[in-house]
């Protein structure tokens, strides 16, 4: 099987940007979606819609790599951790897309109450699963309904709202503001 290149696509949305497409795909399709990182327990929790997330469309730390991310995967799939050896000694346990290729990666991103910026979240996969795949594309089409195409990304109706308000549109508060996204050209996304 070929390797096909990772797929991404970002975007810039509030919490009821991310819902209007959500509730859609989770009437639809029934998902879980596991919170993504290095814990020190094997265990998980599992939540079956996106409103279960603490914070959901709050960036808390205001910057895109920090922020939470969940796999996101059919219910029906089995969902691995594996271990993961410290240098300093012990280890810990990893929930990614190595073991669970039939996932994606979303990171929701959303507004950092502190800035009132608004946070890049992220829909991605590395796998080349065509079960990732479609599921990528799925879950982009459906909760990007709305929203505005500038180049790779995606831009909600009240994220837009807020930038034009004067809020910023940034992958990281730290980050100087030439790196912003700038909407001057832009065209509804492809539904």
């Amino acid at each position: 099987m070929t390797r096909k290149p990772p797929r991404a696509v970002y975007i810039f949305a509030t919490k009821s940007d991310l819902l209007l497409g959500l509730q859609e795909l989770e009437t639809a399709r029934n998902l879980k979606y596991v919170l993504a990182g290095l814990f020190d327990e094997p265990s998980y929790e599992t939540l079956h819609s996106a409103n279960e997330i603490v914070e959901f469309g709050i960036s808390p730390t205001g910057e895109s790599n920090l922020d939470p991310c969940y796999l996101v995967m059919d219910t029906d799939r089995d969902l691995s951790s594996r271990e993961v050896t410290q240098k300093r000694g012990g280890h810990k346990f990893a929930i990614d897309q190595l073991l669970n290729p039939d996932s994606i990666v979303w990171c929701p991103g959303g507004v950092h109450l502190d800035s009132g910026s608004v946070i890049r979240g992220e829909i991605s996969t590395v796998s080349p699963e065509p079960v990732s795949i479609e599921l990528h594309e799925t879950f982009v089409r459906f909760l990007t309904i709305g929203f505005i195409r500038s180049t790779v990304y995606r831009v909600g109706a009240g994220a837009l709202e807020m930038y034009r308000s004067g809020a910023r549109l940034t992958h990281s508060l730290d980050a100087p503001p030439d790196y912003d996204l700038r909407l001057s050209k832009c065209s509804p996304a492809d539904q």
